[in-house]
């Protein structure tokens, strides 16, 4: 097994299981055609659905007769 220098970067930290958790994004050393060194990150992304509120609605108010 060959150890190679990678950056990491704390982003955040989350919530899981009752205790936070960090959250680090990983660099990974690479190497260019002309021989310099660089660090690169890839991020995967996962599309997904929110319901956002309209904020040009004007809230819905109902009115009791008293």
């Amino acid at each position: 097994m060959v150890k190679q220098k990678i950056i990491k970067v704390k982003v955040g930290e989350v919530y899981v299981n009752g205790k936070n958790e960090s959250v680090f994004k990983t660099f990974w050393r690479k190497e260019s055609k002309q021989g310099k060194v660089y660090y690169e990150s890839r991020e995967v992304a996962f599309p997904g659905e929110v319901e956002i509120k309209d904020k040009n609605k004007q809230p819905e108010v109902e009115i009791e007769d008293m």
